[in-house]
């Protein structure tokens, strides 16, 4: 097996599949590496030094509205997902400094051309998603807007950017590929993984926070979304509820962490 080291800090794609190859005794190209990143099971990071970003969190523009709102003489049933869009956290842009893990799973709005005649093609309108430092955090990548002022930072001076980084500058950290190697390799890419005592235990929290969101919603409609908790309103309550409270420790308390996990935890409830 292929030594990692304890020096080298990043490997590119090209670099983590000839040490994978090595590690696991068998041909791993950089498409199979890539495949696991877009899976998720392998982090990525892109050094995003000197681009322009914007704090991001998912929230619904319509609370306390039904979801079959009339249009138009006609009724048209409006998915939760589709009431959620992406809401700027500041009216100031700021500059990036350094290397921000690439977050592929928070990517929803997507958008389908048919301008091909044997293909079209696939555009993320979420732009590059980047994991703040808390992990839990979201950041937008921006671009300015052609012709606005080369000074300014004002967030209204800027547009989501859609040219999504190449496969050449996406970088692996040596550590997620020391956790990957040490861990056991019959489970890498597996599509079924075996569950471990550790994510039954997570399972089990989530769906006490599922109940929980749920028994809120039930005593509050402000907190409801039809026959669902509104997880956005909880969360924002939750952040509001903790700020006031002395010496309190908000990590892992995010917005967008508080309202995944409700998400999640409902699911398995329904499951």
């Amino acid at each position: 097996m292929r030594e990692l080291g304890s020096f080298k800090r990043w490997f590119s794609i090209q670099q983590a599949a000839a040490l994978l190859q090595g590690a696991f005794g068998e041909h791993v190209t950089e498409s199979d590496v890539l495949e696991h990143v877009k899976a998720g099971h392998i982090p990525v990071w892109w050094d995003a030094t000197e681009r322009y970003a914007v704090p991001v969190a998912r929230g619904c523009h319509c609370f306390g509205m039904r979801g079959d709102q009339p249009t138009i003489g006609t009724r048209r049933e409006i998915a939760p997902e589709q009431r959620e869009q992406w809401y700027r956290q500041s009216d100031m842009v700021g500059l990036l400094d350094g290397i921000y893990r690439i977050a592929f799973d928070a990517r929803r709005d997507r958008e389908e051309i048919f301008d091909g005649e044997q293909a079209g093609k696939i555009i993320f309108k979420d732009g590059i998603l980047l994991r703040d430092a808390d992990g839990e955090s979201l950041l937008q990548v921006l671009r300015r807007m052609p012709g606005r002022s080369g000074g300014s930072n004002q967030a209204r001076d800027f547009i989501v950017d859609l040219d999504f980084p190449t496969a050449e500058s996406f970088r692996i950290a040596s550590g997620d590929l020391r956790a990957l190697l040490n861990g056991d390799a019959a489970d890498v890419g597996s599509d079924q993984p075996a569950v471990s005592s550790g994510q039954k235990e997570r399972e089990t929290l989530l769906k006490q926070i599922g109940a929980l969101a749920t028994l809120v919603a039930s005593h509050a409609n402000m907190y409801r979304n039809g026959d669902k908790p509104n997880g956005n309103q909880i969360a924002i309550a939750v952040g509001d509820l903790v700020t006031q409270m002395p010496d309190s420790n908000t990590h892992g308390l995010s917005q967008s962490n508080v309202r995944a996990n409700i998400k999640e935890g409902v699911s398995l409830l329904r499951r």
